[in-house]
């Protein structure tokens, strides 16, 4: 198995920004994501995002040399776009690599996501507001 590549050492002092740093400059997720949109276009299409059917990474690491710690870094920053949760909606059609539906978003995946969603957007507005205050403070 290969590994796509290894995240870039940063210097920083505190443990918690280095760590969203790496995440952030990550190179495995373009390059994975390249390489499936090249042997599943039909799943990995380069003009749109599709709901993936549950499951998928078994399929993808039968399917390629990607290892499983690079697919679940992959797929847990592609479920977690924007685009592919405003596609994530009750009704939705799931697919497989193939690009062939094979599953339905029911509206418990969609509650769950929802409520997996709503503490990080409560963390992003919670450090809005303590910087304002800072600000407001001087």
């Amino acid at each position: 198995m290969t590994e796509v590549n290894k995240i870039p050492e940063i210097k920083l002092q505190n443990a918690k920004v280095k760590k969203n740093i790496k995440k952030s400059l990550d190179p495995r997720y373009p390059k994975i994501l390249q390489i499936l949109q090249e042997k599943f276009p039909e799943a990995f299409p380069t003009d749109q995002v599709r709901v993936l059917k549950l499951g998928i990474h078994k399929d993808i690491k039968e399917n390629t040399e990607i290892n499983g710690k690079d697919i679940f870094i992959f797929l847990r920053k592609y479920c977690r776009s924007f685009k592919y949760r405003q596609a994530h909606a009750e009704g939705a059609s799931r697919y497989d690599l193939n690009g062939i539906t094979t599953q339905i978003v029911t509206a418990e995946q969609v509650a769950k996501k929802a409520e997996f969603v709503k503490p990080q957007v409560a963390k992003v507005v919670d450090s809005k507001e303590i910087s304002e205050e800072k600000d407001d403070s001087k």
